[in-house]
């Protein structure tokens, strides 16, 4: 909301007391937006740039490669999960995004996976 838009409903009459204080008070509110606007944008390029600095660019796959499913988190009945049958390279099917692969695995696995 623009501070006019706060002051016209106020008051229409120009010598009204609660327009005058009205207007110190938008007066306040600007110049702490003015100042709080660009001390905002500094703190937030600061902290993109440090959560950036030790981030690894995402390795490049293309449709066909094979690659290891990290199975950790995939249930099976086996006793150890290097045996299991999910333990074994997947072909990339699809490549929706840069961070995002799709494998080409059997059964009801989710088949789109984060690239780590």
């Amino acid at each position: 909301m623009e501070p006019t838009q706060v002051l016209d409903n106020i008051s229409r009459r120009p010598g009204h007391p609660g327009r005058l204080s009205a207007v110190k008070y938008m007066e306040r509110l600007k110049k702490a937006q003015d100042f709080a606007q660009p001390a905002m944008a500094s703190v937030q390029q600061r902290y993109e740039d440090n959560a950036n600095k030790f981030r690894l660019q995402p390795e490049v796959f293309k449709v066909g490669d094979k690659v290891w499913l990290d199975v950790k988190n995939i249930k099976t009945p086996q006793l150890s999960k290097k045996l299991a049958w999910q333990h074994a390279k997947y072909e990339i099917t699809a490549i929706p995004d840069a961070l995002t692969v799709e494998l080409n695995v059997p059964g009801n696995i989710h088949k789109r996976f984060h690239v780590d």
